[in-house]
């Protein structure tokens, strides 16, 4: 359920964040142009006119290859190297790459700078209303699904390293389920009718990238910029 507050003091706003507002978790994203106005919550990526007659899996193989190359520069520029591609994704976005991730922050007064800190006026030349936008349900989050994936099936994780007879799926989102088949022959020797033992060593990461997640997903990124840290940044990994 939703609400709307119109605040028109500092301590009109520090008064609706304490009283108004659950004390759970909250994320703020503060916006000087409000939706109502046509600035919608999108990533910056989705503001591009001509990627939205793209498909997905054409959406997703230009992302990979912009995170590819933007990869392949910054890493002498950084002192920390990103781990996967949610780190480097997250520090692209820092950087001003357009990506699938859209910024939020667990602190109110970073989301209210960010609301108040360019004033526009509209065709009249009157000052436009800036808003903060605060995520009523809580999305899931990164850190919670990543280690429930990996309890799901502990006997895919580590197992052997016979990678080179897996046969790539079909299907490209066919790995979103946590179970993927493998063929075992029992013991016997291969052949052409009896299949050489394949297993498949999967971890967590193989299964959930922020390419092929099917929900909205809060990212909390480790402080790879000093900018997500004196923001309380956090990310929402949009699908």
């Amino acid at each position: 359920m939703s609400a709307e507050f119109i605040v028109s003091s500092f301590e009109d706003y520090l008064r609706i964040v304490k009283d108004e507002i659950a004390s759970t978790t909250r994320f703020y994203r503060g916006q000087g142009k409000r939706v109502v106005d046509g600035y919608q919550l999108w990533p910056s990526i989705a503001r591009y006119e001509y990627l939205k007659c793209k498909t997905s899996l054409e959406l997703i193989d230009i992302e990979k290859r912009v995170l590819s190359t933007f990869s392949n520069h910054v890493i002498g520029h950084v002192n920390h190297i990103p781990r996967d591609d949610w780190e480097m994704l997250a520090l692209a976005q820092h950087h001003g790459l357009p990506t699938r991730f859209m910024d939020w922050s667990t602190n109110p007064l970073v989301a209210l700078y960010f609301a108040t800190r360019e004033t526009e006026k509209n065709k009249d030349g009157n000052l436009m209303d800036s808003a903060v936008y605060i995520l009523v349900q809580q999305p899931l989050n990164y850190n919670d699904l990543k280690s429930q994936r990996s309890k799901v099936n502990p006997s895919l994780i580590d197992i052997e390293n016979n990678y080179e007879s897996v046969p790539e799926p079909e299907d490209p989102y066919g790995h979103y389920g946590i179970n993927i088949e493998t063929t075992i022959s029992d013991g016997e020797e291969s052949s052409e009718s009896s299949p050489k033992k394949v297993t498949r060593a999967i971890l967590p990461d193989d299964i959930f990238t922020p390419f092929l997640i099917t929900a909205n997903v809060i990212y909390e990124p480790p402080h790879v910029s000093p900018r997500i840290r004196s923001q309380d940044g956090v990310l929402l990994a949009c699908f």
